[in-house]
């Protein structure tokens, strides 16, 4: 007969004696056991005093690391005559209420050793895998023999308990789960002798009365099975449960998640997540209906990405998400939880390419919530356009999947991260139990208020316009951050924030700042007409709408700092010049719609809605927010800052590709660019040569007609204007550039003169004849540029020839017609 694996078999120590304190019964996944003193289920072991006496375990350690022979350490403790202690495996570290170790039993199994107070090993065992509710240890209490038990007996005796093996090994099905395009036959075995495999196909756990698997048999549409092998001849525990989902003929270009849980855990009428149940009120948002319930349920995950490829499955918790619109949606949005009491307190899996996060302790499952089947990815496209674009806002990130559970097909959902101290640790890798996580001006999420109050109490109290104080300030929160976030709700028109759908956070050690999470953009968009693009929500917060709220108050006084105030001004700027412009938005959509549109002709019907009202949310609705919004959301920071004007700065290079320029926070292109400021807010302009050119010089049409030699620049733009950074090819002394080339009207050429002098330029054509002289220019030690004109030249080559009082320096060009 094939049994389980080799830790499976009995497992001692030589140093065990029947006088001395023993560990007597574990159990690592206490799913509806034992709960400690505040209610919670975790690991917990049995010591067992099989002496005559009392036996005092101060100075008794406990251990899960041979190279920590004391981790944990009894501070106090006695265990009477043939009798019994209980420990939780929590990683709580106390010892009262209660004694709770400062580690945790892993769930596959692990060594742990017990020691006396002298170091001396007094018992030592290899707990093996248990399945959970289930435990593993002595019969007779204290003898060597161990036995696993279906029915625990924490703090009593053994010696009565049914004790059995071990465990079968697990169905094999074949094939194995997936998509496939027409039936499918199924086959299950187990690797043993004297078993049955029973089934279901409802998500309920197999049981001695489930369906017998006979002989393979063919599945002709979505299914999904659990299946688990019996010993039939009373020796062995039942396997593990194994899930498999098979979906056939299934069109999608989307991951594919299948979850697999008891019908019951959605449906019941009592406690279904996924029904309003008994105790809900009448009116909207229906408090009281099983979806506002708290409740978890086990539930198996299989992901499989876009190649369809089976990434991982694993055993986890689900729970509703979500607040009022997202629980009242017929697709009910739920949160996919890691425990220990699950096998795993962490699902493994990078979901998000834009991340390198590849472990992660909960993810969400968004319905869009108030976008439900409308867009269905508003929220996720503003975090999504933040994360390509590298804005430094925390952001939840996105994966659209298509969904089906206990094998019927339940749409798209969009993966989503969660903010809780977990996302802290993934995203930042730091200490989450050293957080304070906040919600809008009074929830606490972890943490406290604390340094949250201490600050804003600075921050309005003292003048932000004042160097010091504002200094400070900078210390305390991160201010381009705040500026983006800022921008970014104002911009998006999001009416829903910030007395509502605000959170941020700061790790509690000195040195450490505030940031802002964005999270619940489903208003954006133009989404139920309900903050239209003509919206000016930022002039709504500056004005009496957020004199009351905390975070408005912040901002408020840190643009008392003229500095700050011009920076935010010209930070939304180069956003909506840039990443949040009519392009750049548009063409985000197009790639977010074209991940989805796919799917949506099956979501859409799936929930009794059509594939056009889809498209006409987009085309309707979505995109005119878009190709409007950038114009009035500069016209309300105009208005909000009393700024004079609009102008347009363009900026560009001679010659093409010579360089780059930034402006204030971004280095725009192609170039040349154009973007719109404002006559009130100085900018700052800013040469990057390339690799082999230099900078020479600036000069614009208006505002800089002169040369100016500073490679940035920090000035008022009272009028449009066009503004050119000259450069020359490094360590060329000798020859003329001549830009553009071909030439068409009016070129540049550009050349080195070797101190103050006079030259001339003459352009030849191919015979040799001069057909162009220029007047006289005067020449500076160093670069010279000189305009030239074309206009009554044919089509041809010639020469350019520019004659210096001590050389001179030719070069050829074509002149093309110009462009009609």
């Amino acid at each position: 007969m094939k049994i389980l694996y080799p830790l499976l078999l009995i497992i001692s120590t030589p140093f065990f004696s029947p006088s001395q304190v023993v560990m007597n019964e574990f159990c690592s996944i206490n799913r509806s056991l034992l709960a400690d003193f505040s209610g919670e289920r975790t690991d917990w072991l049995e010591l067992y005093n099989p002496g005559p006496a009392s036996v005092d375990v101060t100075g008794f350690a406990l251990s899960d690391d041979p190279q920590q022979p004391q981790q944990w350490v009894f501070q106090g403790g006695v265990i009477a005559p043939l009798s019994f202690m209980i420990v939780f495996i929590s990683g709580k570290d106390l010892q009262i209420p209660e004694f709770h170790t400062n580690f945790k039993l892993g769930s596959g199994g692990e060594p742990i050793s017990l020691r006396d107070a002298l170091g001396n090993l007094l018992d030592q065992l290899n707990v093996p895998s248990l399945h959970a509710d289930d435990s593993w240890g002595r019969k007779p209490d204290g003898n060597p023999i161990t036995s696993y038990f279906d029915i625990p007996t924490p703090g009593a005796s053994n010696n009565l308990s049914l004790g059995y093996l071990g465990y079968l090994l697990a169905v094999n099905f074949t094939p194995a789960s997936g998509l496939s395009t027409g039936p499918t036959v199924i086959s299950m075995n187990c690797p043993a002798t004297n078993y049955e495999i029973r089934y279901t196909r409802n998500g309920s756990e197999p049981t001695t009365g489930s369906a017998l698997f006979t002989a393979a048999f063919p599945v002709f549409v979505n299914t999904a099975f659990k299946a688990k092998a019996f010993s039939t001849n009373g020796i062995y525990l039942p396997s593990s449960t194994v899930c498999k989902t098979y979906m056939i003929n299934v069109d999608t270009r989307l991951p594919v998640v299948t979850l697999i849980t008891d019908s019951l855990n959605l449906f019941s009428w009592d406690s279904g997540l996924f029904v309003t149940g008994p105790n809900a009120s009448p009116t909207y948002p229906f408090y009281g209906a099983n979806y506002w319930m708290e409740k978890e349920y086990p539930a198996n995950i299989e992901f499989y990405d876009e190649n369809k490829d089976l990434r991982f499955t694993q055993d986890l918790g689900i729970q509703i998400n979500g607040g009022s619109v997202s629980r009242t949606r017929p697709q009910k949005a739920l949160r996919l939880i890691a425990r220990d009491l699950y096998g795993d307190q962490d699902i493994d899996e990078r979901f998000f390419p834009l991340k390198n996060i590849s472990s992660f302790n909960n993810i969400v499952m968004r319905n869009a919530s108030g976008d439900w089947s409308k867009v269905h990815f508003r929220d996720a496209y503003v975090h999504q356009l933040l994360l390509e674009g590298k804005i430094d806002v925390d952001v939840l990130a996105y994966r659209p999947v298509a969904t089906f559970i206990n094998g019927i097909y339940w749409g798209i959902y969009n993966l989503r991260e969660r903010v809780s101290k977990y996302y802290l640790e993934e995203n930042y890798g730091i200490d989450r139990n050293n957080v304070d996580i906040l919600e809008e001006d009074t929830l606490i999420v972890d943490g406290d208020f604390t340094q949250f109050n201490a600050m804003h109490a600075f921050m309005t109290s003292n003048g932000m316009n004042i160097a010091a104080n504002y200094d400070s300030a900078a210390v305390m929160i991160d201010l381009p951050s705040l500026c983006d976030y800022f921008i970014t709700e104002t911009y998006f028109s999001n009416i829903d924030w910030p007395y509502n759908n605000i959170k941020y956070w700061k790790m509690r050690s000195p040195g450490n700042k505030w940031r802002y999470i964005l999270l619940d953009l489903d208003i954006t968009l133009g989404n139920y007409n309900w903050a239209p693009h003509t919206m000016d929500v930022l002039g709504r917060l500056m004005g009496p709408y957020g004199y009351n709220n905390r975070h408005v108050q912040i901002l408020k006084s840190l643009l008392a700092n003229t500095e700050f105030r011009h920076y935010f001004i010209n930070r939304y700027a180069d956003l909506v010049n840039t990443l949040y412009s009519t392009p750049s938005l548009l063409s985000h959509l197009s790639k977010l719609r074209g991940d989805i549109s796919t799917d949506m002709l099956y979501h859409m019907p799936r929930w009794g809605l059509t594939y056009t009202d889809w498209e006409n949310e987009i085309d309707n609705v979505a995109v005119p927010y878009i190709v409007n919004r950038p114009e009035y959301a500069l016209n309300q920071v105009r208005d909000t800052f009393n700024l004079t004007k609009k102008v347009l700065l363009t900026l560009n290079v001679w010659p093409q590709g010579a360089g780059e320029i930034k402006i204030n926070t971004i280095q725009p292109g192609p170039l040349p660019w154009t973007g719109t400021y404002f006559d009130g807010a100085p900018v700052t302009v800013t040469v990057v040569p390339g690799p082999d050119h230099k900078f020479e010089f600036w000069r614009s049409e208006r505002i800089m007609t002169e040369n100016n030699y500073n490679s940035s620049i920090y000035f008022n733009p009272d009028t449009s204007d066009v503004f050119t950074a000259y450069f020359s090819p490094l360590n060329n002394t000798g020859e003329i550039v001549l830009f553009p080339n071909p030439v068409s009207e009016f070129p540049r050429a550009g050349f080195q003169a070797d101190k103050e002098e006079t030259a001339f330029a003459e352009i030849l054509d191919g015979l040799g004849r001069v057909v162009y002289l220029s007047g006289e220019i005067n020449c500076t030690d160093g670069f010279n540029l000189v305009e030239l004109s074309t206009i009554n030249l044919s089509e041809g080559l010639y020469f350019l020839k520019i004659r210096t009082e001590r050389k001179e320096m030719i070069t050829r060009f074509i002149k093309i017609n110009p462009e009609l």
